[in-house]
């Protein structure tokens, strides 16, 4: 993180910031979570500029969903960590990458909330409340991967001229 750009360092702020409102927007509960649309925006950043950008975005922004929603313990260092590792693998994974490899990298990186999740609710309340949170983490993983990719496709149409310069990103 030594040489991190302004350009970066924005877009990490920007989409940390999407992801918390996109998390809070619209929230299901379910057993002891909820459903929400924060994949998206996590996705989305991770694709469009890449790992950093999407970890941040995943672990920052998600995790101030879940102090923002009365999530704090146990939930927020734990999606802090799960989300940010979600975020960052996708971002490695799949930047630059076609349609096919950005698949691959959603479902890669979405295993981190697929175990992650799950894994915590066990500990936390029982294998039925992980059951039950693993059902909507797979949604959750589905549908940020099928609106995140166009959405990050067309960005990276939008932002071209920015990112040309790879070096600073």
């Amino acid at each position: 993180m030594k040489n991190i750009s302004a350009k970066k360092l924005v877009f990490m702020a920007l989409f940390a910031a999407a992801t918390t409102v996109a998390t809070m927007l619209i929230k299901i509960p379910s057993a002891k979570g909820y459903f929400n649309l924060g994949e998206i925006m996590i996705y989305t950043a991770a694709l469009t500029f890449g790992p950093m950008v999407g970890g941040v975005a995943g672990g920052l922004g998600a995790a101030l969903a879940d102090l923002f929603s009365g999530y704090m313990l146990p939930w927020a260092p734990i999606t802090f960590v799960v989300k940010g590792i979600e975020g960052y693998l996708v971002g490695k994974l799949g930047y630059g990458r076609n349609t096919g490899g950005k698949i691959v990298a959603i479902l890669l990186g979405g295993l981190a909330i697929l175990i992650g999740y799950p894994a915590a609710s066990a500990i936390l309340y029982g294998w039925p409340a992980a059951l039950t949170e693993l059902y909507i983490d797979i949604i959750q993983v589905v549908v940020g991967g099928v609106v995140a990719i166009p959405l990050s496709n067309a960005l990276r149409k939008i932002f071209a001229e920015e990112m040309k310069d790879n070096e600073s990103w």
